[in-house]
């Protein structure tokens, strides 16, 4: 039985990309503390008086599972953590979503980006979850080619845009049904 072997090219990528969502994430909250640490109170997930050190530990998280990503630790140890932050987060949107909470901003683009969360964001994670999941495999051995620059390159940028279009496009306020009224 033949073991399935990841693209160089393409574990780099996944490493990039998803090295770059956790890299700007622990940006923005270090950036705007006091707004990291409303937004993150604003979950409800732990007890006031944990709300500091529970914030403390994403952005620590963030900034390990960033270095983790950049500076080559092993694809399962790399993909494990970045799992686990993702089931974190996952975890804490559901939560919120259960109970109902769907206005308080997911803190997920930052202080500038406000945006109420929605049950799209755990589908989100679920996809980025596979990214992470793919670090499991063995890569390839084959050499870097020209090539390889273009598709890291252009692959970045469109997975960079896909992302943020479809944050837009989820953050958009959906239309209502023009003509009906109710009785």
């Amino acid at each position: 039985m033949e073991v399935l072997h990841l693209d160089p090219a393409i574990a780099l990528l996944l490493r990039v990309c998803l090295a770059t969502l956790f890299g700007l994430a622990a940006f923005h909250k270090v950036r705007d503390r006091h707004a990291f640490l409303e937004t993150f109170a604003n979950h409800e997930i732990l007890p006031r008086a944990l709300t500091l050190p529970g914030a403390a530990f994403v952005v620590v998280a963030e900034l390990l599972v960033f270095l983790g990503l950049v500076g080559g630790f092993p694809g399962p140890q790399a993909g494990t953590a970045t799992l686990a932050l993702l089931g974190l987060y996952t975890l804490a949107l559901a939560i919120n979503l259960v109970r109902g909470r769907r206005e308080i901003d997911c803190g997920c683009l930052g202080p500038d980006n406000r945006q109420p969360l929605s049950a799209w964001m755990i589908w989100r994670n679920l996809v980025l979850a596979l990214g992470a999941l793919a670090l499991f495999l063995p890569v390839a051995n084959r050499p870097f080619v020209f090539v390889d620059a273009i598709t890291l390159l252009g692959g970045f940028l469109v997975l960079s845009l896909l992302f943020q279009a479809a944050n837009q496009l989820a953050g958009q306020p959906r239309p209502t049904r023009q003509g009906v009224h109710s009785t």
